[in-house]
């Protein structure tokens, strides 16, 4: 297996789905990152080397990921701080 930004990629899956399995990293970001690592969605993640997942490494770590985990809660608090009639 290949892990990713502390994720396991499973093996048997094309890397365009199995990049998918990090969290924040849906279908189009993800094959925005396979084009910037020149990778080819549809190899399998048992084919690719050692080079090409550490150029997807590289690009995921670029990408703010940790920021996307947070914006869920700094949305619901920003949405209750402003409503007045939930307050009463």
């Amino acid at each position: 297996m290949a892990r990713i930004a502390g994720v396991d990629i499973p093996r048997n899956k094309k890397i365009g789905i199995a990049v998918t399995y990090i969290f924040g990293i849906g279908r189009s970001n993800g094959l925005d990152i396979l084009n910037k690592a020149n990778v080819n969605p549809d190899i399998r993640v048992r084919n690719l080397t050692e080079e090409e997942v550490g150029r997807i490494r590289e690009i995921v770590d670029l990408e703010d990921i940790e920021e996307v985990r947070r914006l869920p809660h700094l949305k619901l608090t920003r949405r209750c701080a402003n409503g007045k009639n939930e307050r009463r």
